[in-house]
């Protein structure tokens, strides 16, 4: 087995590896590769349930079908035609059916419904998009600087911010 990767101009590459296990009362997930201009990635098919791993430079604005982000890393999970989790590393924007998030400066959110985690490492405006989410509470609080019928928008500081 032999891997050879693209370096960017400082001799770094992100990666993303999956384990996915099963047995013979499960069947095996069907792997695509997906890769495009600045990023690479695959999908993952097991019955109704459809995942998407991603790996870029957190430069790019990357687009693939339903999925829009920008960061390290992206992970989304479809199950029919709405997506069920999402989770994006040292990211700015994530759009795919209707839920998301946009900031102005990097950083890691994952999400599943109206509950999730925002790690920051700096000062950050973020606006989370989704069925209900103008209703969220944060722990710790936060400053809202609007709401509306699906998102939220808060100003938050360093640090790691829980949300339902």
């Amino acid at each position: 087995l032999e891997a050879i990767y693209d370096m960017d101009s400082e001799g770094s590459r992100n990666l993303a590896t999956v384990i996915f296990p099963y047995n013979a009362s499960n069947a095996k997930a069907d792997f695509q590769k997906i890769s495009g201009e600045g990023f690479n990635g695959c999908s993952i098919s097991q019955g109704s349930v459809l995942d998407f791993v991603y790996e870029s430079s957190p430069e790019i604005a990357i687009q693939s079908g339903e999925i829009n982000y920008q960061g390290d890393f992206c992970l989304a999970r479809n199950a029919g035609s709405s997506t069920s989790f999402y989770m994006v590393r040292n990211g700015q924007y994530f759009s795919a059916n209707n839920v998301g998030f946009e900031s102005d400066s990097p950083l890691t959110v994952y999400a599943m419904g109206n509950e999730g985690v925002i790690i920051s490492d700096g000062s950050v405006k973020v606006k989370l998009n989704g069925s209900g989410m103008e209703s969220v509470q944060f722990d710790p609080a936060v400053q809202i600087i609007s709401t509306g019928t699906g998102y939220i928008e808060v100003q938050i500081s360093a640090g790691t911010y829980y949300f339902n």
